[in-house]
């Protein structure tokens, strides 16, 4: 995988299967947003409309960038709550929010990030317990009790990664992935999909990405705002 910083050439990025952008300023100087999305953001909290705003702004821009296409004319369909869809022909995105970032994918093929704090503080016995199959406890017993949460939280972003590619429910499909550390795949235990998983450490947060087997994981680039 790649990683650039505030890259701005739609043919450079065209070169990649998947473009991942990482905004760490959630402060844009203005909304870059169409009027159906400022509607949209009108029922929510002040908290929600400005994180909705923020996202939707720094999505059409990153887009934009790939397709050459100013950013209110990007062909997408977005409300709050909901993935967002492009028009056919446009690809797949996922988004995906923690504290201080925001992380946008995109690919010709169906496509799911996830991004968290990699220092977040949660009760990792509690999650494990409850969520992950008694292969995944096997897998994690192996870890020191300080090794404990952050591969608890690896295999966290990478599920809810694999669920998003799929478009699904976080509570209702976490249990039906699971996740070969050796192969690096995900599997769906309903319907036998398997999608490959990329996930890493970058500065404070932990990423993953899930995505067709027929990509190339050295055909991804991170680009870092």
């Amino acid at each position: 995988m790649s990683t650039t910083e505030n890259s701005d050439n739609n043919f450079f990025l065209k070169k990649f299967d998947i473009c991942l952008s990482l905004f760490t300023s959630l402060n844009p100087n203005s909304y870059e947003v169409t009027k159906e999305e400022n509607y949209f953001s009108e029922n929510l909290s002040l908290r929600r409309k400005i994180e909705y705003l923020t996202s939707r702004t720094y999505l059409r821009q990153f887009l934009s960038l790939i397709f050459d296409i100013e950013p209110l004319k990007i062909p997408l369909y977005s409300p709050p709550a909901k993935p967002p869809q492009l028009k056919n022909g446009f690809g797949y995105v996922s988004l995906s929010h923690s504290k201080n970032g925001f992380l946008v994918g995109w690919s010709s093929l169906p496509i799911g990030v996830d991004i968290e704090q990699r220092y977040r503080k949660f009760n990792e016995f509690s999650i494990i317990q409850k969520l992950f199959s008694e292969e995944e406890k096997s897998l994690l017993k192996k870890f020191s009790k300080e090794k404990l949460r952050d591969k608890c939280l690896d295999l966290w972003v990478i599920k809810e990664a694999s669920i998003k590619l799929q478009r699904g429910s976080i509570f209702e499909d976490f249990k039906q992935w699971r996740y070969d550390d050796d192969e690096k795949t995900v599997s769906n235990l309903i319907n036998g999909e398997k999608k490959s998983i990329n996930n890493f450490n970058f500065n404070e947060f932990k990423i993953a990405v899930a995505y067709d087997l027929n990509i190339n994981k050295e055909k991804i680039i991170l680009c870092y705002h």
